[in-house]
């Protein structure tokens, strides 16, 4: 073999060799077929009819980079912790949706129905239910006895002889004088009587609206003037839901006159 010879020969097999070692060190630029979904997440895929460009070239960062994240995926915790904060967001609309409880709360009667039955349970007086929603009765009684308060203001003395609370004593509301008004706050300021009035000839409906705008508005029926005891900016806003269920249990309750006294 002569030297010329000799030379290209060898500049083949370094060539040869040279293409072996890149072969050895790259990958196909699109993987096919397409990577199985990840947690269930649809993937598209991949383009047909793309042209293979060839082979590219990989990085030893690249490498590293690769071989960390099959070694997060090994491990789980980034999987998992991705999936955790994942579920955490879920769990934040859940717990929107426990707002969504209150969305339940919203809903009526079902969700309700503890309010309900207490109601129709502590109700100092018997109730007439005849003609009359029973859920609206009872959550009626729920907000005025066990939310409201209006017993302290409305009914005087408040409580029974030997029922006061306040005295340690087991609670008994005077149901005689229950909501009938009378007690006094100052020497002509008295509470109102809460209670159905027989002579009453406005329709329920009438009454209704009445009662309804004196708790929008604070404005005394029968003075024009805004009541300045009762915590009508509070009361205000109550949804008409609720301002209806009081009215309707008010309307439920026996007629009651205000105890004599001072």
């Amino acid at each position: 073999m002569n030297k010329t010879a000799f030379v290209v020969v060898s500049l083949l097999a370094g060539l040869a060799v040279s293409a072996g070692a890149q072969a050895a060190d790259t990958k196909p630029c699109i993987v096919s077929p397409d990577p199985p979904p990840v947690n269930g997440a649809q993937v598209q895929p991949s383009t047909p009819g793309l042209a293979d460009p060839g082979p590219c070239k990989v990085a030893s960062s690249a490498k590293k980079s690769k071989n960390s994240k099959g070694s997060g995926n090994d491990k789980g915790p980034g999987n998992g912790q991705g999936n955790g904060q994942g579920n955490g967001n879920g769990q934040g609309n859940g717990q929107g949706n426990s707002n969504g409880q209150g969305n339940d709360n919203d809903q009526g009667d079902g969700s309700d129905e503890s309010k309900i039955k207490q109601g129709l349970a502590i109700s100092p007086v018997p109730l007439d239910l005849k003609g009359r929603n029973r859920a609206l009765v009872g959550l009626g009684s729920y907000i005025v006895n066990a939310q409201g308060g209006c017993n302290d203001c409305h009914t005087y003395p408040s409580y029974a002889q030997g029922g006061d609370p306040y005295l340690g004593q087991p609670k008994m509301v005077n149901a005689t004088n229950y909501l009938a008004g009378g007690r006094p706050f100052g020497p002509t300021l008295k509470s109102p009587n809460l209670t159905p009035d027989p002579a009453n000839t406005l329709t329920v409906e009438q009454q209704y609206a009445d009662f309804v705008k004196t708790i929008r508005t604070g404005i005394d029926p029968s003075t024009s003037k805004y009541l300045q005891v009762m915590p009508w900016p509070v009361y205000q806003d109550m949804t008409d839901r609720d301002l209806r269920a009081v009215f309707e249990y008010l309307q439920a309750i026996p007629p009651a006159k205000p105890a004599i006294g001072p």
